[in-house]
């Protein structure tokens, strides 16, 4: 990753201000964020499909199908709530480590699949572990559902020794972990530092705009224009606002009737955002497999 510099000044920027930043001031800036770059890198979704599938699908189709996806995982929601969070949480893991790493990569094995998803796990649960107490306010208020500190240390741990394990076996793979260890590293130690002197939401904004959704929107770049550039950037904003539009007024709608009332606004965000990562994450799997290496 030739940007992996610019994104390596951009978190220890994030890491100097969270010093300044009171946690409000964090939240907000987060959700700009968040409801920015990180809906937008998404928005896109349709025009991929069009290019992959060589059809042409109608708006409202589509917005059909994400409609039923939000549906389904509404109906998870109220059947058990820690399971479509655990549910949400394996695959955004898989999601998360397949865009950091698998982007340049065809063919994908198990051992392939596997440190991916370790990698995204690591960093989700990290997370969750060291701001505690917040993850477990917020699943208190979804549900009775008690979140043990215990189960989190244990899969944190699982999931970095298979980390390890599985690198140990790729290391003469197409995945370029000797050439990145030394930055990962550096990278994994700044955002753990980033989780612990920050909010929640101030942590989770960090990684995932700056090493998520902006690498994932490079990555589409390079799927629809086969190069990266200033003028394909901004046809890119320009083909993604109307969706944009949508899933965000859909978000403020959210937020104006569910004001006030925290359960609700919860039962109702975590399946939105669950179901339009699911559809997302298969998209995007399906273009890295058609991207010119």
């Amino acid at each position: 990753m030739k940007y992996g510099n610019y994104l390596i000044v951009a978190t220890f920027f994030s890491l100097w201000m969270s010093g300044f930043l009171t946690q409000s001031q964090q939240q907000t800036i987060a959700l700009i964020l968040i409801l920015s770059l990180g809906v937008i890198h998404g928005a896109h979704d349709i025009f991929i499909t069009k290019k992959m599938l060589k059809e042409k699908f109608q708006y409202f189709r589509i917005l059909g199908l994400y409609l039923l996806s939000v549906v389904s995982f509404a109906l998870l929601y109220t059947f058990s709530p820690p399971v479509l969070m655990a549910v949400f949480v394996f695959f955004s893991a898989y999601h998360f480590g397949e865009q950091h790493w698998l982007d340049t990569v065809v063919k994908k094995g198990i051992l392939e699949i596997g440190f991916a998803f370790c990698y995204g796990l690591v960093i989700i649960v990290l997370l969750l572990r060291i701001n505690f107490l917040e993850t477990e306010q917020i699943l208190s208020e979804m549900s009775s559902f008690q979140l043990n500190k215990n189960l989190l240390n244990i899969i944190l741990g699982f999931a970095s020794i298979a980390l390890v394990v599985s690198s140990w076996f790729l290391k003469s793979s197409r995945i370029p972990i000797k050439k990145r260890i030394f930055r990962e590293l550096v990278v994994l130690a700044v955002l753990a530092v980033i989780f612990s002197r920050s909010s929640l939401v101030w942590g989770f904004a960090i990684y995932f705009v700056i090493w998520h959704s902006i690498p994932s929107i490079l990555s589409q770049l390079r799927y629809m224009n086969g190069k990266v550039s200033w003028k394909s950037f901004f046809n890119y904003l320009k083909d993604s606002t109307l969706y944009w539009l949508t899933a965000l007024t859909g978000l403020l709608v959210l937020f104006y009737f569910a004001r006030g009332e925290k359960q609700i606004l919860l039962s109702i965000f975590l399946p939105f955002i669950a179901a339009l990562t699911f559809p997302h994450a298969l998209i995007i799997s399906h273009m890295f497999k058609r991207t010119p290496k």
